[in-house]
């Protein structure tokens, strides 16, 4: 049986689909179960375990710290620079950088509520990139340009219906960033899609893990103690890091 399990799980492997891959299987291995307690098949008899788990393949190839450079060098528009340094020194995903608010400074850390996870992420102003030489500190005081602003990543030009000051969308900065690091002839390598705004996020954890840093509280990624903290809306804490 085990052997036609697989078969089926291969097609939707070959067809790009794992998640509803590892879905299916899943759903098999919970069938099973309860074919065992209710007595219609022998106890310990789950062919779906037998098969193998899906596994998403990495398409996507990791950002190097000199390809950072070059785009980073190359970037003509002042919200994708500050973008750039705010995803390599905080670690967050383009969603909540977008998202950041000067009022979210507060008692000399920029305080963060993850909007995928819900995770409260409280990072010190003196938070430093030894590899470019920066504190979120500096890079925020970048951000207080003389555009008046809410937002620490913003237009500073009016253009068509976007007014100066008004926050940028994840799309531009994603659109932005893959046009100047095409532009620089960062090319793909081992039939792996070319790096993304997202994989700057990745870049910052490895340069941090070599420095001691807390990457998984940087991150928000939960234990199960955090996840029962995080579910409960009302709660007020903060995962503070510590430099």
């Amino acid at each position: 049986m085990p052997d036609w399990l697989s078969a089926i799980l291969s097609e939707y492997m070959d067809a790009e689909k794992v998640r509803r891959a590892k879905g299916l299987r899943e759903s098999w291995i919970d069938l099973f179960r309860e074919a065992q307690y209710d007595g219609k098949v022998p106890h310990g008899f789950n062919p779906a375990e037998a098969t193998r788990k899906p596994v998403s393949k990495v398409k996507r190839r990791r950002l190097t710290l000199d390809e950072w450079k070059a785009i980073y060098g190359a970037a003509d528009k002042h919200y994708l620079r500050a973008a750039m340094l705010l995803a390599l020194i905080t670690g967050q995903r383009s969603g909540d950088i977008v998202n950041m608010k000067f009022s979210d400074i507060k008692h000399d850390r920029l305080h963060v509520v993850q909007s995928k996870t819900g995770a409260k992420i409280a990072i010190p102003l003196d938070l430093k990139c030894a590899e470019i030489n920066m504190t979120l500190r500096e890079v925020v005081s970048m951000c207080r340009d003389r555009t008046l602003s809410r937002y620490l990543v913003h237009y500073d030009k009016n253009v068509a219906r976007i007014k100066a000051g008004d926050p940028v969308t994840v799309h531009s900065i994603g659109r932005t960033f893959a046009g100047v690091r095409d532009k620089v002839g960062i090319t793909a390598e081992d039939n792996r899609e070319l790096p993304t705004f997202y994989e700057q996020r990745s870049l910052s954890g490895r340069l941090y893990k070599e420095h001691g840093i807390d990457v998984q509280m940087l991150w928000g990624h939960k234990t199960a103690k955090m996840s029962e903290l995080y579910l409960d809306d009302r709660s007020d804490e903060w995962q503070v890091i510590a430099l």
